[in-house]
């Protein structure tokens, strides 16, 4: 656990800050200027949050990974909307000539981005503070109960054959691949949840898989 917390919010400072010039402009533009300039800045903003992509945009992203990655992604837009409160901040709003439906919204936008807050689903973190938990037992040398581990992965996670642990097991081995060096957790950990996973797979199904293949082979 003292693993998990020690993480917890390393990544989300671990960021790009748009460059100076997205946030400088004439403040003398035309509508359609204004428009142009606004969708500069916004490609700004998102191209410095765009070189990870998140677990959402991967085909065969599995339960396990969206679990490891939980504070990363809350994290993640959690600073662009604070990119683009700060944004708002300087946007000279009275310089500009906005009609008064547009100013509204503009206004609007910065109160609301003002009070948004990091959003975590404490459930989902519970799964991942008790899957490190596990990791924990193991490389201090204790087996956790087999029946908390049939729990965790078939009831929590929806495990529920060999073949669904093993899609787990090659999705974690996908994040080792296309891990970047400042980003939690680190490779050796995810190692570690490959290794465990693969133990699980073992103890709740048996080789039932194997079996399988040998059958339709």
């Amino acid at each position: 656990i003292e693993m998990a917390s020690g993480a917890i919010f390393s990544s989300l400072r671990r960021r790009r800050s748009p460059t100076l010039e997205a946030f400088l402009a004439p403040v003398d533009l035309s509508d359609v200027a204004l428009v142009q300039t606004l969708v500069t800045v916004v490609n700004e903003l998102v191209s410095c949050f765009s070189k990870r992509s998140f677990f959402f945009q991967r085909k065969n992203t599995r339960s396990l990974v969206r679990k490891i990655e939980n504070h990363s992604i809350s994290g993640h837009f959690h600073d662009l909307n604070q990119e683009i409160s700060t944004l708002l901040d300087v946007f000279p709003v009275k310089d500009v000539g906005l009609s008064k439906d547009v100013r509204e919204q503009v206004e609007l936008l910065l109160k609301q981005s003002r009070r948004a807050k990091l959003f975590i689903d404490m459930e989902d973190d519970a799964l991942r503070i008790r899957f490190f938990s596990f990791l924990d037992e193991f490389e201090n040398g204790r087996i956790p109960d087999s029946a908390e581990l049939r729990s965790f992965y078939v009831d929590k996670l929806k495990v529920i054959d060999a073949a669904s642990c093993r899609t787990e097991i090659e999705a974690l081995e996908e994040q080792i691949v296309n891990h970047e060096g400042d980003i939690e957790p680190t490779i050796s950990v995810l190692k570690g949840f490959v290794a465990m996973t693969r133990y699980c797979r073992f103890l709740i199904f048996g080789f039932e898989e194997d079996e399988l293949d040998l059958e339709n082979g």
